[in-house]
C-alpha cells in the first residue's frame, strides 16, 4: 500500500474573504421577545399595574437591542487582517501578526466547543467567538493554518 506522507500546512498567500456573523436565530429571538412583551403589555390583567407595564416595555427594548446586535455584529477576515464590526462600539482592524494565542474553551461535560478567544502579546482579549456564529469554525481553521498557537481549556 505504501507510506503516507503528511504534508506541511503552509500559510496561503491569497485568502478569500470570510464573513463571520451570528446565525439568523439570534435576531429572530430578539424579534420574538419584542412581540411577546407587546402582547403581554396589551393584556387586560396588566391594565391597572404600572410596574408590570414598565417591565414589559423594558424587556421589549432589550429584545430590540438583541435583534439589532444579531443583525449588525460581524467579522470580516481577508488575507492580511480581521475587521471587527461590533453592533455597539467602534470598528477595529487587527492584523494576523497581532494575534499571538488562541484559547479554545470546551465544556466540561462533553468536551464540545464553548467559545474561543483571540489574545494579543500582552494577554488582552481581542475577540471572543462563539459556535453560534456562522463561519466560526472556518475562522479557527484559518488562524491555525497561519501558525497561531492554540491552547485548550476545559471550563467548569
Amino acid at each position: 500500500m505504501g507510506i503516507k506522507i503528511k504534508k506541511e500546512l503552509k500559510p496561503q498567500q491569497k485568502l478569500y474573504p470570510l464573513h463571520v456573523k451570528y446565525l439568523i436565530a439570534v435576531p429572530v429571538i430578539g424579534i420574538v421577545d419584542i412581540f411577546t412583551m407587546i402582547s403581554f403589555y396589551n393584556r387586560l390583567p396588566a391594565e391597572g399595574m404600572l410596574g408590570a407595564r414598565i417591565f414589559y416595555i423594558f424587556f421589549a427594548l432589550v429584545g430590540a437591542g438583541y435583534a439589532y446586535w444579531g443583525f449588525k455584529w460581524k467579522i470580516t477576515s481577508d488575507s492580511k487582517n480581521l475587521k471587527i464590526s461590533p453592533a455597539f462600539g467602534r470598528k477595529k482592524e487587527v492584523a494576523y501578526d497581532a494575534i499571538k494565542v488562541i484559547e479554545v474553551h470546551k465544556k466540561k461535560r462533553n468536551r464540545s466547543l464553548a467559545y474561543y478567544t483571540l489574545l494579543d502579546a500582552e494577554g488582552e482579549i481581542i475577540l471572543k467567538v462563539y459556535p453560534i456564529m456562522s463561519g466560526s469554525g472556518e475562522l479557527l481553521e484559518r488562524l491555525n493554518r497561519l501558525g497561531i498557537k492554540i491552547t485548550e481549556f476545559v471550563d467548569r
